[in-house]
């Protein structure tokens, strides 16, 4: 049976590289001269690649090595100038194809993180929550980590509302790690519950599909773009206002 993550991941800040299975405090230095944050955001949507991770097809793969079908990116050895010839050259590309919205490098051995923030918006007109599903899933087979939460406020709800309307932005859940440690989960949908600002609406009006348009559409039009940013600020804004009067992350975050 193939483990669905296929491939690790690693933490890339400025100058250094973090395996997943690297020891706490261990990393690599990325070359001298590191990694800019737009070289990162730029390989955040280098979706084609033969390795597809938990989408991967041998058949795809195969074809596309050999037509060097690739959008990711060769970065420098992190073990700095003095590596070898021999030593490999890491390449990145989107985090998604290996394991979707990073839920899982949250959890690991090495993160066990108290307080997670998912936000998804992948294309899910059907609030199926296919992404969430298979990333609760492998955070309890990779790491032993159970995930309970309820989405079925984020579900459509038609009484009083368009049919595509759903009831809530987000939900909360709880994470029980392995070892009996607990923490919260804040998860995020793309999804419109009528209180949106007008221009957003207006959009959706024009386009039915949004916010849930194809993501092979990567040519977005000022209209498109400042849809999907004003939706993102406003569903953020609406889940973490809260924070402000909250003495504390605990108060915030619940027990």
């Amino acid at each position: 049976m193939w483990a669905a993550g296929y491939f690790p991941t690693h933490l890339v800040a400025k100058t250094k590289c973090v395996p997943e299975t690297a020891e706490p405090g261990a990393a690599s230095r990325l070359g001298s001269d590191g990694i800019l944050l737009g070289t990162t955001v730029a390989i955040s949507g280098a979706g084609a690649d033969p390795g597809q991770g938990y989408y991967n097809s041998r058949a795809a793969a195969f074809l596309m090595t050999v037509l060097n079908v690739r959008l990711g990116w060769w970065l420098g050895n992190p073990a700095g100038l003095k590596a070898s010839a021999s030593h490999f050259r890491p390449r990145l590309h989107a985090g998604r194809v290996v394991r979707n919205h990073h839920l899982p490098r949250a959890l690991s051995s090495t993160s066990r993180c108290r307080y997670i923030i998912v936000c998804d918006a992948e294309q899910d007109q059907d609030l199926a929550f296919g992404g969430i599903s298979t990333a609760i899933r492998m955070c309890r087979t990779d790491f032993g980590a159970e995930i309970r939460i309820d989405l079925s406020q984020i579900e459509r709800k038609p009484d009083n509302k368009p049919e595509n309307f759903s009831g809530c932005h987000y939900a909360i859940g709880a994470i029980g790690y392995a070892e009996g440690t607990t923490g919260t989960l804040v998860y995020l949908k793309s999804s419109l519950t009528g209180d949106e600002p007008a221009d957003v609406l207006g959009y959706h009006n024009q386009v039915p599909l949004f916010p849930h348009e194809s993501t092979a559409d990567q040519w977005s039009d000022e209209s498109q773009f400042e849809s999907y940013r004003a939706l993102g600020y406003h569903i953020a804004n609406e889940a973490l206002a809260p924070i402000g009067k909250a003495a504390s992350r605990h108060d915030f975050f619940g027990p």
